[in-house]
């Protein structure tokens, strides 16, 4: 999925960028439409990332 491919040599991805900016103007809640067949790998990637910054799902 090109959302979650690194395209920085940190391996920053687009979704990265994106919440950056919503959580420069306070968002706290991130709300991601996924293929059931990914939610693992998304979350094994999303969750670090957002943990402390952002509300996290209580069914990981």
């Amino acid at each position: 999925m090109n959302q979650v491919d690194a395209f920085t040599p940190e391996g920053d991805t687009i979704i990265d960028f994106s919440m950056y900016d919503a959580l420069q103007v306070d968002f706290g809640k991130f709300v991601f439409m996924i293929r059931r067949s990914f939610e693992k790998e998304f979350k094994e990637i999303f969750n670090k990332k957002l943990e402390g910054t952002a509300e996290q799902d209580s069914n990981q």
